[in-house]
C-alpha cells in the first residue's frame, strides 16, 4: 500500500503504530513495509547475529552496534532498514528514533516488495550518510551492494560482499539460515 497524504513527519510520527510498520517520504508518501515472512525474518535474525559476533570478534571493534526495524527519522523521511549497522551509537530522538542514517543499511526483498522502490531506499540511504546500502534477495541468493559514487553490483554466490573495510560476508554464510 503507498498513499500521498498532506502530513507533516512529526504528524506521521504521532500515528499509532501498525503492523505491518509504516515508511514516511519527505514528499508525504506513505508505504507499507511487507509483512515479513519465514525467509525475511530468518535472514534479519541471522545477519543481525553476524554482525553483532563480528563486533564481539575483536575488542577493537566494539564500537559498532546493531539494530533491526530501527526507525529512522531523516531529511523529512522516516524509514525502516531490516537491518542497520553503526559505528557508533546513532544520535537518537525523545522517542529513541534514530536521527542519522546507518553506516551499512541492509534492506531484505519481500515477495510482494517492488524491486524498483527497494532501490530507491537503498540509494536514499546512500544520499543521507549510508557508506553502503544492501538489498538481499532470498529467493536468487543474491545480493546488491550499493555504494555512493558506483553502480549496484549484484553478487551471486559463490560471492562475497564488502560491506566495510575488514567486514566481508561469504553469501553462503549469509543464506546459510535459509538451508534445511
Amino acid at each position: 500500500m503507498t498513499t500521498s497524504t498532506r502530513l507533516t513527519l512529526d504528524q506521521f510520527l504521532d500515528l499509532p503504530e501498525q503492523k505491518p510498520a509504516l515508511e514516511f517520504d519527505a514528499d508525504g508518501t506513505i508505504h507499507e513495509k511487507m509483512s515479513p515472512n519465514t525467509d525475511h525474518s530468518a535472514l534479519q535474525a541471522h545477519i543481525g547475529r553476524l554482525l553483532l559476533n563480528w563486533i564481539d570478534g575483536d575488542p577493537a571493534r566494539r564500537q559498532g552496534y546493531v539494530y533491526t526495524e530501527l526507525r529512522t527519522n531523516v531529511a523529512g523521511a522516516s524509514k525502516l532498514p531490516d537491518v542497520a549497522f553503526y559505528r557508533r551509537r546513532p544520535r537518537a530522538s525523545e522517542r529513541k528514533h534514530a536521527l542519522e542514517v546507518a553506516d551499512v543499511a541492509i534492506e531484505i526483498l519481500s515477495p510482494r516488495d517492488d524491486l524498483d522502490e527497494q532501490h530507491a531506499k537503498c540509494k536514499w540511504y546512500l544520499q543521507h550518510g549510508a557508506q553502503v546500502a544492501l538489498l538481499i534477495d532470498p529467493p536468487r541468493r543474491a545480493v546488491t551492494r550499493f555504494v555512493a559514487g558506483r553502480q549496484p553490483e549484484l553478487i551471486a554466490e559463490p560471492g562475497t560482499v564488502l560491506l566495510l573495510p575488514g567486514l566481508e560476508l561469504a553469501l553462503a554464510e549469509i543464506f546459510s539460515v535459509l538451508d534445511p
